[in-house]
């Protein structure tokens, strides 16, 4: 792997616990009825914040599969049919508040959501499990793993992380 894929990785995956600590703040203060600061921030920020996740989300898998050169798997292809509408979606809601983009945002990041975790857990548990192509090996591909950061950081945890912290910021309708 390249110095440049493997700076990419730490990167990305910072960026990614970033992203989860954020959706973990934003949820436990939804649950415990808490304004926090991250609260407070997502209330004046959240269609932003959501349109820049997305973007960053669809930046990344292109430098990942059209730069660094990791070829994407079924599972990763249906994730970005999930993610890449999204930035248009979400760019309609930075300009006009649409109850109907909201839904769909939130329909794309709730279905895309799943596929990534099914992804994650059959990558990390059960390989045998994933309904995707099987390589000359006898493996499947969707069960390869190109990097791994930080003990659990892969390609489908970061898409994971990015539907997620797309429904925190969505959920609550804020103004």
């Amino acid at each position: 792997m390249s110095p440049f894929a493997q700076n990419f990785n730490v990167v990305v995956s910072l960026f990614g616990i970033l992203a989860q600590v954020v959706t973990l703040l934003l949820l436990a203060s939804l649950i415990f009825k808490k304004d926090w600061y991250v609260n407070r921030v997502a209330k004046r920020y959240s269609i932003i914040l959501a349109f820049l996740t997305a973007l960053f989300g669809t930046v990344f898998s292109l430098v990942y599969s059209d730069v660094i050169g990791f070829a994407p798997c079924t599972l990763c292809y249906v994730q970005r049919f999930f993610l890449y509408p999204q930035v248009a979606v979400l760019g309609v809601l930075l300009f006009r508040e649409s109850i109907l983009a909201r839904k769909i945002a939130l329909g794309l990041s709730s279905i895309g959501g799943g596929i990534a975790l099914y992804h994650y857990y059959g990558q990390m548990f059960n390989v045998g499990a994933l309904a995707c192509d099987i390589g000359a090996d006898g493996i499947s591909v969707c069960g390869q793993i190109p990097f791994i950061e930080f003990g659990y950081m892969t390609i489908p945890m970061l898409s994971l992380t990015s539907f997620i912290l797309v429904i925190a910021l969505l959920l609550p309708k804020r103004k």
